[in-house]
């Protein structure tokens, strides 16, 4: 029975999918990329929302959300997209300003997620300034003079970045940079699905279908990790049952909250759609 039951969910996970897929292809062959965007930036908002999270952790089966009850903690520092760079013991002392230094702007989210002439879209940004970020993690203005001061600040690529992401050193050893917001993917997938929903004649409709497909896939990936037996105490690694993917520090954390920050984003924009009659 149980087998059934799986089965049964992951034929209407893939009818789901094939759904979403089609409405997609559709609004693509009759929508009209807008003038700042191209044809190529409208393709690529819309086909994002098909792909997924950008998480090569995410199995394709796993059990459903509801079997899940892992408990909840502060995540940890997402472990991907971040580029070490040693910390000058001079410096060491000085995390606790590096952590409350200077916080970028509104606009420097809104050059983040490319929204700057989208004010519909503006909101967007302004959760992205506002979302907690993981224990350990900053936001910067790369061109403040609390992080233009720190030799990180020379490994800053060109053209530079509107925000820069420090995690803070654990042992005060180094610390790492990324370009990225650690809940990049969730706020990526609500501006692909309000891309979608623009030009969609039941945006509602379409909105509680990605909600659910985006559920569905983080819960998966949640319950696809698993702590591997034995091991030195404080030293245990995490295995992915589905892709055999090892891990030194726990991901369920990471990837339940960016499963939270993607829903309520997703909700968020269930309310503001019916406020767009212009723009669809």
């Amino acid at each position: 029975q149980q087998r059934q039951e799986a089965a049964l969910e992951q034929r209407q996970f893939v009818q789901l999918r094939q759904q979403q897929r089609e409405h997609v292809q559709a609004v693509v062959s009759s929508a009209a990329p807008k003038e700042h965007e191209g044809e190529t930036g409208l393709d690529r908002r819309l086909l994002r929302l098909l792909e997924g999270p950008r998480l090569h952790s995410l199995p394709a089966k796993g059990p459903p959300l509801s079997a899940l009850t892992p408990p909840y903690r502060p995540p940890s520092p997402p472990p991907p997209a971040y580029l070490p760079v040693p910390v000058p013991a001079a410096q060491q002392n000085r995390q606790v300003a590096w952590a409350s230094g200077a916080r970028p702007g509104v606009e420097a989210f809104r050059q983040l997620l490319c929204v700057e002439s989208e004010p519909h879209l503006h909101w967007l940004a302004e959760e992205m300034q506002a979302a907690a970020l993981p224990a350990g993690v900053a936001a910067f203005d790369p061109r403040s003079p609390e992080f233009t001061a720190l030799d990180a600040s020379l490994q800053l690529p060109e053209p530079t970045p509107p925000v820069v992401f420090v995690r803070l050193p654990a042992c005060g050893v180094d610390l790492a940079l990324s370009w990225t917001h650690p809940y990049q993917e969730a706020f990526e997938h609500t501006l692909a699905l309000a891309a979608l929903a623009e030009r969609s004649l039941q945006p509602e409709a379409v909105i509680e279908a990605a909600q659910e497909s985006w559920n569905l896939r983080y819960g998966r990936a949640i319950a696809a990790w698993r702590q591997e037996p034995g091991g030195p105490p404080g030293a245990q690694r995490y295995v992915n049952a589905k892709t055999g993917e090892r891990a030194p520090a726990d991901p369920r954390q990471h990837l339940l909250r960016e499963m939270q920050v993607g829903f309520r984003l997703m909700t968020a924009l269930g309310t503001k759609v019916a406020l767009w009659p212009a723009v669809r």
